[in-house]
C-alpha cells in the first residue's frame, strides 16, 4: 500500500508510525483524540467554580450580615434566634448588671461587677462565634468547634481599693490602746485582723462566667495585732500610778489648791512603740505647768468698789459693799512653775508655793437721789430693785447684756417712754438685729439702753442675753412701767 507522506496530518503520522513498528500494539491515539475536548470543558468549568467561591468568601468578609444562631452556649448564657447585634447587646445587659459576692471570714460582701473593675472581652467571643455566612468550600469543608470561653480582666487595684473599703476597719488587725476618760484610764483592747489573698480572688473572677449571680470564696490569713491588750493592762498600771502623785498650789494668806485627779489625768500621754509591743507613758510638762499656773491664777480677785448713794438729802447709804482684790506675784509664779517641772521630771509629788498680796477696794460714790421712786439694779446678782427712799416695793429678776455689749453702771434717769416698739441694731460681734412688738420700753440712755418686756426667752436671773438693754418678764415690765415716771432715777452697779 503506497502512502503520500506530505497528505498525512501530525496524528496520522503517529499512528502509521506506529502501525508500522509493531503489528501488535493497540490503536490508543484513537481514544486520546477524543477525549482532548472533553477535558477542556472540565478545566473551564472547575476555573469557574473557583472564581464564584473566591467571591463568595469576598462578599461575606466585606459586611455581609452575620445570620441569627437557633442556640448557643455562650459563657454560660444561652442565645437563642439572635443576630450578632442583639446578642452583644443581651450580653452587655447582663454583664453590666451582674452582682458578685465575696465570702470573708463567713460574711459575704456585696458588689457589682464595675466596682470589682471587671471587663468581659464580648467582643472577641461574639467574633469567634458569629461567622459569616457559609461558603461553599465551607459546605465541604470540615471545621472545628468555635471556643465559646469568656476572656475576663480584672483591675487589682480597683478590686483591692473596694474589697478594703467595704470590709473597713472590722477586718483590719487593731493596736491595744489607752484613753483617759475624766480622771479613769480605759484600755481599748487589740483586735485581730486578715490579711487577703487578691491574687485568688483575681484567678476565680477570671474563670468565671456571665452568670446572673456569682459568689467567690476570699483566701485570707489572721493578723495578729503588734500592741496585745496585756501590753495596754501594764502600760494602764504605770499611768495609774503616776496619778497617784499630788500636785498643789499654796499661799500663806489663801490656803491652797490642788490639781484633781481628772486634770492630773489630762497630763498622761500615751505612745504607741508598735516595734517593742508596749505603749510608753509619760506626762506633758507644758499642759501640766498649764494647769499649775491656772490654779495659781485662780487666787486672784478683782477689786469692786464700795457703792455709795444719798438719798432724799440724807447720809450716804452703801448700795454695794465692795471687795477687796487679790493679785498674784509674777516672780513667785515663775520660781514655783520651775521647781515644780523638776518634780515633775522625777515623779514626785509637790506643793507649789506663791505670794498672794491685797488690792484695796475704792470708793465710788453714785450721787444723790431725790427721795421716793429709784430703780437699782445689781447686774452681778440680776435683780432689780423698785426702791421709795430706802424701801423695797418689788424685787424683780433680770437678764442685762452680755459680755460683748454690757449694760453700762451709773446713775442713770428714765429719759422716755413707748408702750410698744420695734428695736432695731448692728453690732460687730453679733451682726445685726430687728425684733418687733416690744413691750414697755423705758429707756435710760441716749444710745437705746432700755427696760422692756422680754418674749423671745426666759432666762432672767439665769443670763445674762441682751444687747445692753434690762430684760424683765412680761408682768414685771408691765408694772415696772405703771409705777415709774420720766425723770425717775436708775442706778445700775456691776
Amino acid at each position: 500500500m503506497q502512502i503520500d507522506q506530505h497528505q498525512l496530518s501530525a496524528d496520522d503520522a503517529v499512528e502509521t508510525a506506529t502501525n508500522q513498528g509493531s503489528l501488535s500494539a493497540k490503536p490508543k491515539v484513537h481514544l486520546i483524540h477524543k477525549l482532548i475536548p472533553h477535558t477542556r470543558a472540565i478545566a473551564t468549568i472547575c476555573a469557574a467554580a473557583v472564581m464564584l467561591t473566591t467571591a463568595s468568601i469576598l462578599a461575606n468578609h466585606a459586611g455581609r450580615p452575620t445570620h441569627p444562631i437557633q442556640s448557643i452556649q455562650i459563657a454560660g448564657v444561652t442565645i437563642k434566634n439572635m443576630d450578632k447585634a442583639d446578642a452583644r447587646k443581651e450580653l452587655d445587659r447582663i454583664a453590666e448588671n451582674q452582682k458578685i459576692k465575696i465570702v470573708v471570714d463567713n460574711s459575704a460582701y456585696a458588689f457589682t461587677a464595675n466596682e470589682l473593675g471587671i471587663k468581659r472581652d464580648i467582643t472577641s467571643l461574639l467574633d469567634a462565634n458569629y461567622a459569616p455566612s457559609p461558603t461553599f468550600i465551607d459546605r465541604f469543608a470540615s471545621k472545628k468547634p468555635t471556643a465559646t470561653r469568656l476572656e475576663t480582666y480584672v483591675n487589682q487595684p480597683k478590686l483591692t481599693t473596694a474589697l478594703e473599703t467595704k470590709l473597713g476597719q472590722y477586718k483590719m488587725s487593731e493596736n491595744a490602746s489607752l484613753s483617759v476618760d475624766a480622771d479613769t484610764i480605759v484600755v481599748n483592747p487589740a483586735k485581730a485582723g486578715i490579711s487577703l489573698d487578691f491574687k485568688s480572688i483575681v484567678q476565680q473572677i477570671e474563670q468565671s462566667d456571665l452568670h446572673d449571680d456569682l459568689t467567690f470564696t476570699a483566701k485570707y490569713s489572721k493578723l495578729e495585732p503588734d500592741i496585745p491588750t496585756e501590753a495596754a493592762n501594764n502600760s494602764k498600771a504605770v499611768a495609774e500610778a503616776l496619778l497617784v502623785n499630788s500636785y498643789s498650789v499654796t499661799s500663806v494668806s489663801n490656803g491652797s489648791k490642788s490639781a484633781t485627779k481628772a486634770q492630773r489625768a489630762a497630763w498622761l500621754v500615751f505612745t504607741p512603740n508598735p516595734g517593742n509591743h508596749r505603749i510608753e507613758v509619760s506626762l506633758n510638762a507644758a499642759a501640766a505647768r498649764k494647769t499649775m499656773s491656772q490654779l495659781a491664777k485662780d487666787f486672784e480677785v478683782d477689786a469692786k468698789d464700795r457703792v455709795t448713794l444719798t438719798i432724799g438729802g440724807g447720809a450716804p447709804t452703801t448700795i454695794d459693799e465692795g471687795q477687796d482684790g487679790i493679785s498674784l506675784d509674777e516672780a513667785s509664779l515663775a520660781d514655783g512653775l520651775q521647781h515644780f517641772e523638776t518634780a515633775l521630771a522625777a515623779k514626785q509629788p509637790y506643793a507649789m508655793a506663791v505670794t498672794l498680796s491685797v488690792q484695796p477696794k475704792g470708793e465710788d460714790d453714785f450721787g444723790t437721789v431725790d427721795g421716793g421712786k429709784f430703780i437699782l439694779v445689781d447686774v452681778p446678782k440680776l435683780k432689780a430693785y423698785a426702791m421709795e427712799n430706802t424701801d423695797v416695793v418689788r424685787t424683780m429678776l433680770v437678764s442685762t447684756g452680755i459680755a460683748s455689749m454690757p449694760t453700762p453702771a451709773g446713775h442713770f434717769k428714765i429719759l422716755s417712754k413707748t408702750p410698744l416698739i420695734t428695736m432695731k441694731g448692728c453690732n460687730k460681734a453679733v451682726g445685726c438685729w430687728t425684733v418687733p412688738n416690744v413691750p414697755n420700753a423705758q429707756f435710760f440712755t441716749s444710745e437705746g439702753h432700755a427696760f422692756h418686756g422680754t418674749y423671745w426667752h426666759n432666762m432672767f436671773g439665769k443670763a445674762n442675753m441682751s444687747h445692753g438693754c434690762v430684760n424683765l418678764s412680761l408682768d414685771d415690765a408691765s408694772w415696772l412701767y405703771g409705777w415709774t415716771e420720766v425723770g425717775t432715777d436708775v442706778i445700775i452697779i456691776r
